[in-house]
């Protein structure tokens, strides 16, 4: 945890892009693969990312990601480095294999809300509250018994595949179910009750 800047409370996750991560419950997977779901949080990330070495045309900045351990098998919500335009992406291992790019560009050095919404028909971004983008989807999130990852990507056996987070996360939730359906205001100061329903 960081001191140094945060949007609640008085510290936040930072992670250094070199080797910082979270490894996270497995039941948050079981719980992103078996219907709706809202993935959410705070990010505030600078204006470059560390690209891994042999890495710069398969680097991806992961927010959250999962892999079945084949070279064109990972799942996640990423971060393009050169747009800065978020992005889930279903590789090429999974049935339907797609990819629901976002249009926000995420600012430099700023706190920033999404939500990606997983309705069972759409998948919606949201940032700052607001729509930004919808693609017609009825499965989203794959079900497999692999890791799940926070600021990290990793395909076993394939380094090139492989990514960190750099930057500061803050309030990072995942809700089993739809939590917003039109456009809202982020909570600015409280903390979520809960880093997780299931």
């Amino acid at each position: 945890l960081s001191t140094a800047a945060y949007k609640i409370g008085t510290s936040s996750l930072y992670m250094d892009g070199d080797g910082d991560y979270v490894t996270l419950h497995n039941d948050l997977a079981i719980a992103l693969a078996s219907g709706p779901v809202t993935i959410e949080g705070w990010l505030n990330m600078p204006a470059t990312f560390p690209v891994p070495a042999g890495n710069a045309s398969n680097y991806h900045v992961p927010i959250l990601s999962q892999s079945n351990n084949t070279a064109s098998g990972e799942q996640g919500l990423l971060i393009s480095p050169t747009t800065r335009k978020m992005y889930f992406n279903r590789s090429a291992s999974w049935s339907p294999t797609y990819t629901a790019n976002a249009n926000f560009v995420f600012p430099v050095d700023t706190w920033t809300h999404f939500a990606v919404v997983f309705d069972g028909s759409n998948i919606k971004f949201y940032f700052n509250g607001v729509l930004d983008f919808t693609y017609a989807a009825t499965t989203f999130w794959g079900n497999n018994n692999v890791q799940l990852y926070l600021g990290r990507i990793v395909v076993s056996g394939y380094t090139q595949y492989q990514g960190y987070y750099k930057g500061y996360m803050d309030e990072f939730r995942i809700t089993k179910g739809v939590r917003y359906s039109a456009n809202f205001t982020p909570e600015p100061v409280k903390p979520f009750p809960n880093p997780y329903i299931s």
